[in-house]
């Protein structure tokens, strides 16, 4: 069981990243949105727009209120992945193993998940960008990335449910392998 205790070690740390990267999504959005507010606001002012530029070049508050939106549409589908994250870590945590037929479904859902809450998010950015007549790129390749992967490992995880359903379950007390058939045996003798 040293093996189950790795797994388990490696869970404990993955639910601690995903509480800190829950956590900092919510940080990064909240920031976006007041960037965009703040843009928006205090843009026309020639003091502020100076200090916003780049060197070389101009500001345009159009520009910077979209890529401060669409940074935090980005970070609003962080924080639904990071939830997730976090909630399939903790149930894992609970049952102690990753090998059950329940977390292999929410591995499923959470590779699914990976994959479309990031196309999802880079369409409404398209939309955003094209209405407020400006050009953001939106890499979306690491959600695809990771959803294929926790895709994939569902895989070994539902092998591994399937072998121990076929183990009886030893916590039972006074439950030992061919305890039924000894019991059967005497019965008849």
């Amino acid at each position: 069981m040293k093996s189950l205790q790795r797994v388990q070690k490696a869970a404990n740390v993955l639910r601690i990243l995903a509480k800190i990267g829950y956590i900092l999504t919510i940080v990064g959005t909240i920031f976006c949105v007041l960037g965009a507010i703040f843009c928006g606001i205090f843009g026309s002012n020639a003091t502020v727009r100076e200090w916003l530029a780049k060197e070389g070049t101009t500001f345009v508050t159009r520009e910077y209120v979209c890529y401060c939106v669409c940074a935090a549409i980005g970070c609003a589908s962080g924080i639904a992945l990071a939830y997730f994250n976090l909630r399939f870590y903790e149930a894992e945590l609970a049952a102690g193993t990753p090998f059950t037929k329940p977390l292999v479904k929410e591995l499923r859902k959470l590779g699914l998940l990976h994959i479309l809450l990031p196309i999802a998010a880079s369409i409404v950015v398209a939309i955003v960008s094209a209405a407020m007549r400006t050009d953001v790129n939106f890499d979306t390749a690491g959600g695809i990335s990771a959803g294929i992967v926790y895709l994939l490992l569902s895989l070994p995880a539902d092998y591994g449910a399937d072998l121990a359903a076929l183990v009886p379950n030893e916590k039972s007390p006074g439950q030992t392998p061919g305890t039924e058939e000894n019991k059967t045996e005497e019965n008849r003798g």
